[in-house]
């Protein structure tokens, strides 16, 4: 239940930046915002932890919409194996 209420924050969190709009999201940032929410959301459902492989989806996510291409292709580049 505990879980739950956090991923209802940051669901909430997403949603308040993408409805203030204050850093003048590109449509493509807000299409990467929503679809973190779907993928919280969908966790919720399954009832289920967040998986290793969602928190790195997730993050690359985020790291796409707060960082700029060149800057995020170098971060994605150190974890590579």
């Amino acid at each position: 239940m505990k879980n739950f209420k956090n991923v209802d924050r940051l669901i909430q969190g997403i949603e308040s930046i993408i409805s203030e709009n204050r850093c003048s999201l590109s449509e493509e940032d807000i299409l990467l915002l929503e679809e973190c929410i779907v993928e919280f959301s969908n966790t919720k459902i399954k009832g289920s932890e967040v998986k290793l492989t969602q928190l790195v989806k997730l993050s690359e996510l985020f790291l796409r919409v707060f960082m700029d291409e060149n800057t995020f292709k170098q971060v994605a580049d150190l974890f590579k194996f």
